[in-house]
């Protein structure tokens, strides 16, 4: 894609996240860590997203290219609840493209991932 109306990289890192997110990961990963897991986004107002798909999926592969810094596995370490075993997953954590799908549905614009617990 030669052109993006975004930002060549919108997500600088993987912390660039809400928490509940990582403690909701650690807990599939201790869990369910051979569960078949799926996440979906769906727009809730009437905003046609349906325009934006390619740039969407552009931003996405971006995700692919990013790791956590030793900086930033440091940082993490502090937080006394999260695991050893999950900061050693998350040190080696890469986003997959093959787990998601993005596309349009019923006129809608949808993102969705689906996969093993934390593959």
């Amino acid at each position: 894609m030669s052109e993006s109306v975004f930002a060549d990289r919108i997500v600088q890192n993987l912390l660039d996240t809400d928490f509940y997110k990582l403690t909701m990961m650690q807990a599939v990963l201790h869990n369910y860590p051979n569960v078949e897991v799926e996440w979906e986004f769906r727009c809730r107002n009437s905003e046609d997203l349906r325009p934006y798909l390619a740039e969407i999926r552009f931003q996405i592969e971006r995700l692919a290219e990013l790791n956590l810094s030793a900086d930033q596995l440091s940082f993490l370490e502090r937080i006394t609840f999260l695991k050893p075993d999950f900061l050693r997953f998350l040190g080696l954590f890469r986003f997959n493209l093959r787990y998601i799908h993005t596309g349009i549905e019923n006129g809608e614009l949808f993102i969705r991932l689906r996969g093993r617990g934390c593959t």
